[in-house]
């Protein structure tokens, strides 16, 4: 989910969640020195910040310009992050990472040992390097490799209102019939077709394990995004819906597939625009599961957010309560139907009055991001409103250990819409076990995320089949 909801530890918010991807390139270092050569290899060590532990993979060469590198964080699926201002002096080493504004410094205490500190971000936590031969790497066993019993394409589609234009992959089955399809809707925040989320390949997984079990799919990059037009600047959910009206469209023209069996999958954000969109065009869309989506309004979602990180770090009390009571005026304002100038004005205010402080960038930049048009529309939308109108088949998964859309929170809502609603097909299940991206996890905390080598649980990834392939008494 959403990378605009996502909980972040340190180096995930400065890694970009896991899923910075850069290129491995040499950068500019220190000037030539015979002593350069005993710091070529690769050198392994263990982050240990708020309670989680980060390895870190220093990969160091040697050029006629002196030292250049990279950096790995296997921990948040990240790799090849490029080194600047490598200096070795002696047994001394200094470097930094410009991407993450972190820095290191070291001594050599032992031919393959360097003792040193990590800074970044206000804190300074003891980084310990020993030489390896055999550098921890990222595990993802679920990524698909060719080559694929199906067929892929590229494509590009209009989106339903705007009309610009969308880039996306289509695969399907060899099937001599047309076939069942779904289009894939990733969280919120910026996501390309893979659907990447802390190194985890999401949409590409579970792709590739549909179209196996004979659905075509539709992924694609969404606005901004890879190779597709336009911008996430300024958009709203019912914006995005638009997007994937768009996509289902161009499903509906697409001879390999059954124009009456096209659904949607959604997670996180990706189920609040299938349930949109399966209230409003029904006769677009024939059938939805939702993986890890709200059933309750997204100021309540926020809200339990932070009481959920307020429980993983022990906090409790007046202080925890203090912050709620002070979250939820935001959002009270923030609600409102004034203009922004009046909602501006009155954030401030409250800024003032909590914090003390009422000028400045940061304060700027707090009351831009609460404007947001798309956080504006989040707090407020509540999706028992259209989901209590849906009439066509509905899956709902939630993960027991989910710290983004707790299921205590969101289950019974979830289920008591849909008892309400037209449909006569429709199941809300709790899978043990299960984090916000449907991974078994020990905790669900976000941090765990890429420390996980499973992408998809096998049980979510046969549901979601099964639910999209078998006839529903709704037909």
């Amino acid at each position: 989910m959403p990378t605009r909801l996502l909980v972040a530890i340190l180096f995930a918010s400065l890694l970009g969640g896991g899923s910075l991807s850069l290129p491995l390139h040499a950068q500019s270092g220190s000037a030539t020195s015979p002593s350069d050569t005993v710091w070529v290899g690769s050198w392994e060590g263990t982050l240990h910040v708020s309670g989680t532990e980060l390895r870190v993979v220093l990969h160091l060469d040697r050029t006629d310009s002196g030292l250049t590198g990279t950096m790995d964080s296997p921990d948040q699926g990240a790799s090849g992050i490029p080194l600047d201002d490598i200096i070795a002096t002696g047994d001394s080493l200094t470097l930094a990472v410009p991407s993450i504004a972190g820095r290191y410094a070291g001594v050599r205490t032992a031919p393959d040992t360097v003792q040193g500190t990590w800074i970044q971000g206000g804190i300074e936590p003891d980084l310990t390097l020993a030489r390896t031969d055999t550098p921890s790497q990222v595990s993802r066993p679920q990524q698909p490799k060719a080559p694929f019993p199906y067929a892929t394409e590229d494509v590009t589609f209009p989106t339903a209102t705007e009309r610009h234009t969308l880039a996306g992959t289509f695969s399907h089955p060899e099937a001599s019939a047309p076939v069942p399809a779904v289009v894939l809707v990733s969280g919120s925040g910026p996501h390309t077709r893979t659907g990447e989320t802390a190194g985890h390949e999401t949409l590409t997984v579970l792709a590739d394990y549909l179209t196996r079990q004979g659905i075509a799919v539709l992924r694609y990059d969404e606005r901004g995004q890879g190779e597709s037009e336009s911008t996430l600047r300024g958009a709203t959910t019912p914006m995005l819906a638009d997007d994937v009206r768009g996509a289902l469209t161009y499903l509906e023209d697409r001879p390999e597939v059954d124009a009456e069996r096209i659904g949607i999958v959604g997670h996180s954000e990706g189920g609040l625009i299938a349930g949109y969109l399966g209230a409003r065009y029904p006769d677009l869309v024939d059938l939805l599961v939702l993986l890890g989506s709200p059933g309750v309004a997204g100021d309540a979602v926020l809200s339990d957010q932070l009481a959920a990180s307020a429980e993983r770090a022990g906090a409790e009390g007046p202080r925890v309560d203090a912050q709620l009571e002070t979250q939820q005026r935001v959002f009270d304002i923030v609600k409102q139907d004034a203009d922004s100038t009046t909602i501006a004005r009155e954030l401030r205010t409250l800024i003032t009055e909590t914090s003390g402080v009422r000028q400045g960038d940061r304060v700027d930049r707090e009351i831009r991001g609460l404007l947001d048009p798309w956080f504006r529309f989040f707090v407020r939308y509540d999706p028992a409103s259209d989901l209590q109108q849906l009439t066509q088949p509905v899956l709902a998964l939630l993960g027991e250990h989910d710290q983004q859309v707790r299921p205590n929170l969101n289950a019974e809502p979830l289920e008591s819409a849909l008892r309400t609603a037209p449909t006569s097909t429709y199941d809300v299940v709790v899978l043990s076990e299960l984090n916000h991206i449907f991974q078994n996890a020990d905790t669900g905390a976000p941090s765990e995320y890429a420390q996980i080598e499973e992408t998809i649980a096998p049980e979510v990834l046969d549901r979601t089949a099964t639910w999209i392939l078998e006839p529903s008494s709704d037909e």
